[in-house]
């Protein structure tokens, strides 16, 4: 027996977009074997693929962003690997469009991008509404990548009524209702393979918990592991270490991407996974009409067309009744939340928008309790506790999986905490309790900050070799500079965040600080993020002196434009970039 598993192909969804939107350029013709061996050749012009073993040459026009590089550059490329079968090439790349339904097309039907797949890649919404209806309809077996009998599931589903049934189980024994942990999620969840199990494997959940000891719960598991492999057969004695590994991994990405869908929820301290408990009557009638048992498709063209088609599964709560329960929950929660913050006398500046059709006023309630949401979440940064964890956050961001995610959300808690800003703007999408699902889409900024005499954005990758200048140095300067050109009569800086300044970023940022991006000069100040919680650590001695209160922006400005300054006095990039961690230490130092 194997375990279930995400397929790698879609762990990351920015990748997706930039797939899909190769295969645009396709739409309408067949998808025979000329325009599989064409795809796998756009890719790599349109810089989605990256060949491995490319000449000096070939890799210097391919890193450079301002160079042109054409389609024959990137056929040259695609002809010297010299593949034993070039069209397997562009089917393996296309192969994920067509297992998430954003895509059609076969030797004997046109490419076309389907309605779901132009509303993916144009994230006309949250990206996570797109993989709840996504994961919804994911079953196994299925025509496309797996026709497993053994297989007999939703996998989605699935988890969602195993951790529902565990909760009740805690319940009816008089214990806490949390969910399961992630270490049982690796265990039990990619390991739940068919629907008609969920009781059994949660029963087994409880079981492993009696467990007291470190012993009893390893021989528990390694007798559990043994006989799923097994599969009914003689169990083997040894426990393959990969294969323990192996689950954690696919626990890990399920976990990941299932909370995009905003249906789960991560709590005690990050340990657990829970249902959304602020979407529960959504679970109550989704649980109540719809088993994990998949539907069966007899073709690769009817499940993908489902997959695509937005307008199934049929959503159970929307019905005028259910609507408006939703709506009384949100409104309650709403009325609480607001209590609690005029309790903290934190100033709310907004109400919800009650316009429109009953979907559309839930929505917008939801978007409202995020709000208040960050409203507290710039409350807690004020205390000096909050600001330590936050420093031991980035001090230890390799120790977590989401790296990107989890930098992109500590910065954010970082800067609200700093000073006075009228505005802290993560772009990043959010769950229903306020933290991120997933890193803020390309085309804007990571951060924007608003003051009253300044605005900033801030820019943060985990990149730290070439790919850095790559991925980072052209964007960081469009983004800045269309932000600059929303309000003209302010100073506008970026800050850009990275475990290390790759010395090809810090020239790009020095040149466009020295002569300007398209001739224009820009404030750009790249830091490590060692360097960022020094910055922490000042502000952190500042509010202890100073009764609590943040530095005022325009002491934060006065060290901006030091750091920027800085490239005057400096003999290069690198000696600029070297330089800033002793500036911010003399400014913090004189700082009253």
């Amino acid at each position: 027996m194997k375990p279930w598993s995400i397929s790698t192909t879609i762990r990351n969804p920015e990748r997706i977009m930039r797939f899909l939107s190769t295969a645009k350029r396709l739409e309408g013709k067949l998808f025979d074997e000329e325009n599989q061996s064409k795809f796998q050749i756009y890719l790599i012009q349109d810089r989605n693929y990256e060949p491995k073993k490319m000449s000096d040459i070939e890799k210097a026009i391919f890193d450079d962003p301002d160079k042109e590089f054409t389609f024959n550059n990137a056929k040259n490329i695609f002809e010297q690997k010299k593949y034993e079968s070039p069209p397997m090439r562009g089917r393996t790349s296309f192969a994920p469009l067509r297992q998430m339904g954003l895509c059609v097309g076969s030797p004997k039907v046109p490419i076309k991008l389907t309605d779901f797949g132009k509303n993916f890649l144009n994230r006309s919404d949250d990206v996570g509404d797109y993989f709840f209806n996504y994961f919804l309809k994911w079953e196994l077996p299925n025509p496309v990548v797996s026709k497993n009998s053994e297989y007999d599931i939703k996998p989605f589903l699935g988890t969602l009524h195993l951790i529902k049934t565990v909760n009740g189980l805690c319940l009816k024994n008089n214990k806490n209702d949390v969910g399961i942990s992630k270490y049982e999620f690796g265990l039990f969840v990619p390991t739940l393979v068919d629907h008609n199990d969920i009781s059994i494997q949660a029963q087994r959940i409880i079981d492993y918990r009696k467990c007291k000891t470190i012993t009893s719960k390893k021989e528990y598991e390694k007798k559990f592991v043994c006989d799923f492999l097994a599969n009914g057969k003689k169990p083997s004695n040894v426990l393959p270490d990969k294969m323990i590994k192996n689950l954690h991994d696919y626990g890990d990405n399920a976990i990941r991407y299932f909370r995009m869908t905003k249906y789960l929820r991560i709590r005690g301290n990050g340990n657990f996974v829970d249902l959304e408990p602020r979407r529960g009557i959504e679970l109550d009638e989704l649980l109540k009409t719809y088993s994990a048992a998949p539907i069966g498709f007899d073709s690769e063209n009817e499940y993908v067309h489902y997959l695509g088609d937005q307008t199934r599964p049929e959503l159970p709560w929307n019905t005028e009744v259910i609507l408006q329960k939703i709506n009384d929950s949100l409104t309650t929660e709403i009325s609480d939340t607001v209590k609690k913050i005029e309790d903290l006398n934190i100033k709310i500046h907004s109400s919800p928008d009650v316009t429109g059709n009953m979907q559309q006023q839930n929505s917008n309630l939801r978007e409202y309790l995020v709000v208040l949401q960050k409203n507290i979440s710039y409350h807690d940064m004020t205390n000096v506790e909050n600001i330590q964890k936050c420093i031991g956050n980035l001090e230890n961001i390799y120790q977590v999986n989401n790296r990107p995610i989890e930098l992109e959300k500590q910065t954010a808690l970082a800067f609200m905490a700093l000073n006075d800003a009228d505005e802290i703007k993560p772009n990043y999408p959010v769950g229903d309790d306020g933290d991120p699902t997933f890193t803020a889409p390309g085309g804007m900024a990571d951060l924007e900050c608003y003051y009253k005499n300044f605005n900033m954005i801030c820019e943060v990758t985990m990149l730290t070799d070439s790919k850095q200048w790559i991925n980072e140095g052209q964007p960081v300067m469009r983004h800045l500079r269309k932000f600059e050109n929303e309000d003209k009569n302010k100073k506008t800086y970026c800050i850009f965040i990275a475990p290390k300044i790759h010395e090809d970023t810090a020239e790009i940022f020095e040149n466009s600080v020295r002569y300007g991006y398209k001739r224009v000069p820009q404030k750009i100040i790249p830091i490590t993020i060692k360097t960022f919680t020094q910055l922490l650590h000042i502000l952190r001695t500042y509010k202890k002196n100073n009764g609590n209160r943040p530095i005022p922006h325009l002491n934060l400005m006065a060290l901006y434009d030091i750091l920027i300054k800085l490239v005057d006095s400096s003999n290069d990039s690198s000696d600029w970039v070297c330089k800033i961690p002793n500036a911010i230490a003399d400014w913090g130092a004189n700082l009253e």
